[in-house]
């Protein structure tokens, strides 16, 4: 990907999680986010192309640069939220964006004890606990029999991971 183009992005994508616009100087643009769920996913659009999209598990902050002039809309939306579009966001070439993410609140995977996990697609089949950390197998026959009952979430545990594995559509929830 050629540099320009990544320094559009990561400038579109502080550009998108903005709740409170601060004009401290022409040279800078303060945006500040406070999103009262976890994880977030948020977009950059600018000109009608869609420019980034990433999840945001934690506290974030991004200083950036501006390499063109170009108004952006910054999208946010987590599982089972409304989508939230920011529009007209103004961003001029050689700007510094400083972009403050907060995530606040509950964390969308977490579901209360009683409830029955459901796969985003609506049906609760086939659903597994995800499981986390470092998961040592004894032989082949041991790790078969896991893979059918678990799903290997990885080492590294944010706070807000997903709990559930739909075996069907092979997505976390």
């Amino acid at each position: 990907m050629h540099p320009s183009i990544i320094k559009i992005a990561l400038m579109t994508f502080s550009v998108i999680v903005h709740q409170n616009i601060t004009f401290a100087q022409s040279k800078s643009l303060a945006i500040n986010l406070l999103i009262d769920y976890r994880p977030a996913t948020v977009e950059i659009f600018s000109d009608s192309l869609h420019h980034y999209s990433m999840e945001v598990r934690n506290n974030t902050k991004l200083r950036l640069i501006a390499d063109t002039t170009s108004q952006y809309i910054i999208a946010t939306s987590g599982q089972g939220v409304d989508r939230l579009v920011r529009d007209s966001i103004y961003v001029t070439a050689g700007q510094t964006v400083i972009l403050n993410i907060s995530l606040a609140g509950r964390c969308l995977y977490d579901l209360p004890r009683e409830a029955i996990p459901k796969c985003p697609r609506n049906h609760t089949d086939q659903i597994v606990p995800i499981a986390y950390g470092l998961i040592g197998f004894i032989n082949e026959e041991e790790q078969s029999r896991a893979d059918s009952t678990l799903h290997l979430g990885g080492c590294i545990v944010t706070g807000c991971d997903p709990k559930h594995y739909c075996k069907i559509h092979k997505v976390e929830f």
